[in-house]
């Protein structure tokens, strides 16, 4: 029983080094009671302010990637906020994170990450 333990750290340990890198990972414990509770409940438990903005960004990227919305009307050009008055541009340009990709799930993970250890 003790070496099936030790195992099962082992495995958190390198599942921490897998998506969190060298440093390790503030939030492993959050991410892990996802496949206990389930996605929702896990959702639920995200601080405020990393739900908030991890949702936008993949709202905003599935609206893009679904032509739903031009990301020209989201990034942020000076022009258009000062002369047509388009102040959403000074917020939606941080919801950019790219396209569906490899990249594009690292950006997730890391806004996870960064943002539960943060908060």
């Amino acid at each position: 029983a003790h070496a099936h333990a030790h195992r099962h750290t082992h495995r958190e340990r390198e599942f921490s080094s897998f998506v969190c890198g060298w440093r390790g990972c503030p939030s492993l414990s959050h991410s892990l009671a996802m496949a206990s509770s389930g996605p929702a409940e896990w959702y639920n438990t995200l601080p405020t302010i990393t739900r908030f903005f991890g949702t936008a960004c993949v709202a905003t990227t599935i609206a893009m990637e679904f032509n739903v919305v031009d990301p020209f009307y989201l990034v942020l050009d000076w022009r258009m906020v000062f002369q047509k008055f388009q102040i959403w541009r000074l917020v939606t340009c941080f919801f950019i994170i790219g396209g569906f990709s490899w990249n594009f799930l690292m950006r997730v993970i890391l806004i996870h990450n960064y943002g539960v250890g943060l908060e």
